[in-house]
């Protein structure tokens, strides 16, 4: 058994913004939101990275900018992890699907809405092979496991930390997309 297995923090279903916390819901119920929950299993597809290793998502067709890609669900974890993306300060959801497998970028095509659900839309047009990604950095006070970014913008921020690790032009740049756990942490 696996550690999301054996979490006495389990979360299934959607994410909600209004209550990330959710108690879990009954076996029969999951299985049928979660059907409703994933993306049209044409439009994406998760293929090793050519540059390094791992794996990443890349469109099959093109996708329209508004188009939506995931609504985050999984699992819920106190502490996170370097797959998990936070939902409370405590709270670390591990993304089921192949959302776990869109990557990190600073100048991504895709980035989070938080109501009523938290869900992926492309912010851009997305070309069929292109890779889609988010900025960590906008659902993330501090990562788990920090890394060195290689996504070549010119905005790059070069090492992935969290949040919290940005200058303050970086922070402003992120002000209107940045999810409701950073916003109440930087009320804090």
């Amino acid at each position: 058994m696996d550690t999301r297995q054996q979490s006495n923090y389990a979360f299934r279903g959607a994410v909600s913004t209004n209550n990330a916390l959710e108690e879990q819901k009954h076996d029969n119920e999951e299985e049928t939101a979660q059907e409703t929950l994933r993306p049209d299993e044409d439009m994406v597809s998760v293929v090793p990275r050519a540059d390094i290793s791992g794996k990443c998502v890349v469109a099959n067709t093109e996708i329209k900018v508004g188009s939506h890609l995931f609504t985050l669900y999984g699992d819920k974890l106190r502490e996170p992890t370097p797959y998990t993306i936070q939902v409370a300060s405590h709270a670390h959801i591990h993304p089921e699907g192949k959302l776990i497998f869109v990557n990190h970028s600073c100048s991504p095509n895709t980035r989070f809405q938080y109501t009523p659900s938290w869900d992926l839309y492309a912010v851009r047009d997305i070309l069929p092979g292109e890779e889609l990604t988010f900025d960590y950095t906008t659902t993330e006070w501090q990562m788990a496991q920090p890394f060195q970014c290689n996504c070549c913008s010119t905005k790059c921020i070069h090492k992935v930390q969290g949040f919290y690790f940005l200058n303050p032009e970086q922070k402003s740049e992120r002000e209107g997309v940045i999810s409701p756990v950073i916003r109440a942490q930087l009320q804090e």
